[in-house]
């Protein structure tokens, strides 16, 4: 399932998917930064949201695009893992 993979993607970037049970998708921090949080959608759909205000700043679809704003939103060098390639 892709949000399997965007799950996978986001614990070998180093960031935290928050334990909580959903439906719709998941959300995703960086434990010790909090300016951002990200909420990935089953489906694939992400979106990068301001932390102190809930304001979106970023969104799109699929491990890629994620991939880059994961490195763009938390400053990550290379969050690739071989199966988000």
């Amino acid at each position: 399932m892709l949000s399997d993979i965007m799950r996978s993607v986001a614990r070998n970037a180093g960031l935290t998917v928050v334990p909580y049970e959903s439906d719709l998708g998941f959300t995703v921090v960086r434990e010790d930064d909090d300016r951002y949080f990200v909420f990935v959608l089953n489906s694939g759909e992400w979106q990068v949201h301001r932390a102190d205000t809930a304001t979106m700043v970023a969104s799109g679809s699929g491990p890629a695009s994620f991939l880059a704003a994961l490195g763009e939103y938390f400053e990550l060098a290379d969050a690739s893992p071989k199966s988000a390639a």
